[in-house]
């Protein structure tokens, strides 16, 4: 999942990794997994609101057929 904030925050990785794994950080986006995005993203959703970052989208990034490979057999 990819969440896009509006301007950059010191915060927003330690709210996020409260819930889910971060892959990547980078200012103002965040990548990171979680296996129940049910549950999982409105609680992140939330949590950021609720310490003042706005956030601009939540996106599905899909994984390459190599990331995913590589999970089937292990080694990512």
């Amino acid at each position: 999942m990819e969440i896009c904030l509006n301007g950059s925050s010191q915060d927003a990785p330690q709210v996020v990794e409260r819930f889910a794994r971060i892959l990547d950080s980078d200012g103002d986006r965040l990548l990171y997994e979680t296996e129940t995005p049910q549950t999982t993203n409105p609680q992140i959703l939330r949590a950021l609101t609720k310490a003042g970052d706005e956030v601009i989208t939540l996106s599905e990034v899909e994984q390459s057929l190599e990331a995913v490979y590589l999970q089937a057999v292990g080694e990512a």
